[in-house]
C-alpha cells in the first residue's frame, strides 16, 4: 500500500487555506470591498467576513469572473501543477492569484494605486508563508493584462518551495 499523498487533494486543501487566510486581513478586504478613494480610513468599521462566499465573493476559489461585469476588485486563487523533468515523483505546485480591478477604481488617497496596494498585501500575507501539507509559498512574478477599457487583471505567481 502506498503512503503517497494525492497532489490534487493537497492542492485543493491549500486553495481553501489560502482563501481563508486572505479573508482574515481587514486591509485587503477593505481594498476589495470598499471602492471609495479612501477604503482604509480608520474611522470606518471592520468588514464582516464570517459569511464570505468563495464562489461569487471578492475572494474566490472558483474562477467564474465575468470581466464585463466587474464593479469591485476581485481575487481568484488558481492552483497550478506540473511535473519537473522526467521524474514524475517531483512535482511543481504553484498558485496564480488573479486580481481583477475596474480601471476607474485604481485611484486611492494613498501614494500607491489600488491594484498595487492589493498586490502588496498579498505578497505580505503569502510570500514565505507555510501552507500545511504542501510547503512554503514563494513569490515569483506578476503580469498585467488589460482585458478591456474598463477592467484589468494582475496575476501574481507563487510557487511552493518544498525544501522549507
Amino acid at each position: 500500500m502506498s503512503n503517497r499523498v494525492n497532489c490534487f487533494e493537497q492542492t485543493g486543501e491549500a486553495v481553501g487555506k489560502i482563501a481563508v487566510k486572505l479573508c482574515k486581513d481587514q486591509t485587503l478586504i477593505r481594498l476589495l470591498v470598499d471602492m471609495s478613494n479612501n477604503p482604509l480610513d480608520e474611522s470606518k468599521p471592520d468588514i464582516d467576513t464570517s459569511d464570505f462566499d468563495f464562489t461569487n465573493g471578492r475572494i474566490r476559489t472558483v474562477p467564474n469572473v465575468d470581466f464585463t461585469k466587474v464593479k469591485e476588485s476581485t481575487i481568484v486563487i488558481v492552483p497550478t501543477y506540473g511535473v519537473a523533468g522526467e521524474n514524475s515523483e517531483f512535482s511543481l505546485v504553484g498558485f496564480d492569484i488573479d486580481i481583477w480591478n475596474p480601471q476607474d477604481k485604481w485611484q486611492l488617497n494613498y501614494p500607491i494605486q489600488r491594484p498595487y496596494y492589493i498586490m502588496s498585501c498579498l505578497k505580505r500575507l503569502l510570500d514565505n508563508s507555510r501552507v500545511t501539507g504542501i510547503g512554503t509559498l514563494r513569490f515569483v512574478s506578476f503580469d498585467l493584462d488589460v482585458l478591456s477599457s474598463e477592467v484589468t487583471m494582475h496575476t501574481m505567481r507563487f510557487v511552493v518551495d518544498v525544501n522549507n
